[in-house]
């Protein structure tokens, strides 16, 4: 083979196995959000809001804090997933109170409950839709 050739055949090769990465992306997408396994029960929209109305739950929203100073749910406490001092400032929190997590739309949520879960929370309740379902239903909204 020539060397034009070999380059042509790497190519095919390297075309090939990033379509093949994202046709997996697309199809987990497709499943819906990342799944949380065992780490949290994921609720819809009318469970987290009768949920949240008691005081005992915590109602923490993992999205950044231009996101949350833009709107979110009443009495939420926000604590970016992606911030490096999520882990710190979440242990801040009562492992014992049961947590109800919500993100833009799931994919943040599901990885906060599995960090939540790791540094030891015990019942974590992952909110499936997060703050675009909150507004599409008319929930109401603080800022």
């Amino acid at each position: 083979m020539t060397t034009l050739q070999l380059t042509t055949v790497f190519i095919i090769i390297a075309a090939l196995a990033a379509a093949a990465t994202l046709a997996q992306r697309a199809h987990a997408q497709a499943k819906g959000p990342v799944q949380t396994g065992d780490a949290a029960k994921r609720i819809n929209v009318e469970e987290f809001d009768k949920m949240r109305a008691d005081t005992n739950y915590v109602v923490l929203d993992v999205r950044t804090s231009k996101e949350f100073s833009a709107g979110h749910v009443p009495r939420a406490v926000n604590i970016s997933v992606n911030s490096s001092d999520f882990e710190a400032k979440a242990a801040a929190l009562s492992k014992e109170k049961p947590c109800l997590v919500y993100c833009a739309a799931g994919v943040r949520s599901a990885k906060a409950v599995q960090e939540l879960h790791r540094i030891g929370f015990k019942q974590l309740f992952d909110f499936r839709g997060g703050w675009l379902a909150w507004r599409e239903a008319g929930k109401p909204v603080e800022k």
